[in-house]
């Protein structure tokens, strides 16, 4: 049997069954797909999220373990992997000009910075004392950065001054804690610019405050000064009594750092010219402990400049703001120790200008607070002080009472630091600390006998010249 032959499609037609097929095929695939999706986001948002709420939220959720992302609006896409050039293009395509700019400095450390760190940051940096760290460019990170800076410039778009500068004032913080204060001056910078041009004086304020903060911390101090003045000047205007106080808080700091610099350098004008200024700044922050180490200080420096009555003027206003009955509890917590200060310099100021009883009163008062507190210590210091003040006033009877005092605690601490010092870590005294105390004892004591043989002889002056011209005498008269 002979098969008929088989007739062959033309070329043409075979291959457009073929394309006809496959689109149809493919449009199949493509309604698959969708419904599947559209099935999963239903599912997604019902089992996982719950509510129609969830649902707008969708487009920034990712689906477990998937590797994906859900969009209310899209269905699933492949989650595209977030690096620093596809977010600013993101932010470029989206029409934030602003954000893209801050976000391109901070990608590529290139932000302009406000402050020059000084050369002893630089030095820190190089023996490792100090360490600038960078931003972690990880996809968290850079979502959130880009999203921080968006917000930003949507609440400078619509007018909502304040919440803009807290943005930025977010960013700034984060950038302190990494020690970039660069990069953080740029967004107190920021901060400045936006509230100048909203004539908003508590964000101006602030904003110098930061800028501030930044210079004090890169160990530029007169920079810093000047931001924190100017700051402070801002506050003063808009009759803004919490930024005073904060800022006041500030230039305390910097202003005692920068007197203690003067001071160290003998400098002793300029020391008390800044010790002034930290007295002023403390009565603004309504700091009372500052405020009387100022005033001890400002004490001390006169003492360096000779000028021994404004030494004890400025200790006396010291001693004074420890004594007063409406001092804050701070203050109270530290009395004892400050007053204790205070009646120690002035009992030694007192001395040099010759005034003993000044002087014997105030370490009597010392002696007081150290019997109050039980402490042993300060006790041993003032009685020895005292014995030898009125040994040098000639008060033998009362000085032999203080040394005899000073003997007995000096004995006592040496037992005690014997017992306790291995255990607690206490300066031993030394043996020789007790000798002293003995010599000094035994001195004041010789000197009282010498005075009374003197005082004898003086009353019988008469029978100790005939003694000695004739003693046989004298006996045979007695």
């Amino acid at each position: 049997m002979k098969l008929a032959p088989i007739k062959l499609k033309n070329q043409a037609v075979v291959k457009a069954d073929y394309e006809s097929t496959a689109l149809k095929n493919a449009r199949i695939r493509k309604l698959n797909i969708l419904k599947t999706k559209q099935e999963a986001i239903e599912k997604f948002s019902n089992n996982k999220i719950g509510g129609k709420a969830a649902k707008k939220k969708m487009g920034a959720t990712s689906a477990s373990n998937t590797g994906m992302k859900v969009n209310s609006g899209k269905g699933f896409q492949l989650g595209e992997k977030i690096t620093k050039e596809s977010q600013g293009i993101k932010l470029l395509q989206e029409g934030y000009l602003q954000s893209f700019i801050d976000f391109f400095y901070l990608t590529t450390e290139t932000t302009p910075s406000m402050i020059v760190p000084s050369q002893k940051l630089l030095e820190e940096y190089k023996m490792n004392k100090s360490e600038k760290n960078h931003f972690e460019m990880s996809e968290e990170s850079l979502e959130q950065l880009s999203e921080d800076l968006v917000q930003a410039e949507n609440y400078l778009r619509d007018g909502h001054t304040i919440e803009c500068l807290q943005q930025y004032d977010k960013v700034a913080g984060a950038y302190k804690k990494l020690h970039d204060y660069e990069t953080a001056s740029y967004f107190y910078n920021r901060c400045l610019e936006v509230s100048k041009e909203a004539k908003y004086i508590d964000g101006e304020a602030e904003a110098y405050m930061g800028l501030g903060s930044c210079e004090e911390e890169v160990f530029n101090i007169f920079e810093s000064m000047k931001y924190h003045e100017i700051a402070l000047e801002k506050a003063i205007d808009g009759n803004l009594r919490k930024i005073i106080n904060t800022i006041s808080k500030e230039l305390i700091k910097v202003y005692n750092n920068i007197a203690k610099n003067y001071e160290q350098k003998e400098d002793f004008d300029k020391s008390l010219e800044y010790f002034e200024k930290c007295l002023d700044a403390c009565k603004k922050a309504n700091d009372p402990v500052m405020e009387a180490e100022c005033y001890f200080k400002i004490g001390t420096i006169y003492e360096k400049m000779e000028d021994l009555s404004k030494a004890i003027e400025f200790v006396e206003k010291f001693l004074d703001l420890c004594k007063s009955d409406d001092k804050p509890p701070e203050l109270k917590a530290k009395e004892n120790k400050f007053k204790s200060n205070a009646y120690k310099r002035l009992a030694e100021l007192h001395s040099k200008l010759g005034n003993s009883t000044a002087a014997i009163s105030n370490l009597e008062a010392l002696l007081g607070i150290g019997i109050e507190d039980q402490n042993k210590q300060g006790q041993a210091e003032a009685t020895l002080k005292l014995g030898l003040l009125n040994y040098e006033e000639g008060i033998l009877p009362i000085s032999i009472r203080f040394l005899g005092k000073h003997f007995d605690l000096t004995r006592t601490l040496k037992d005690q630091n014997l017992k306790e010092g291995a255990s607690k870590g206490a300066p031993l005294i030394d043996g020789s600390v007790v000798d002293i105390s003995r010599v000094n004892l035994g001195i004041a004591q010789a000197n009282q006998q010498i005075d009374k043989y003197f005082k004898l002889i003086m009353t019988d002056v008469h029978s100790v010249i005939n003694y000695l011209d004739d003693p046989k005498a004298e006996n045979d008269k007695k």
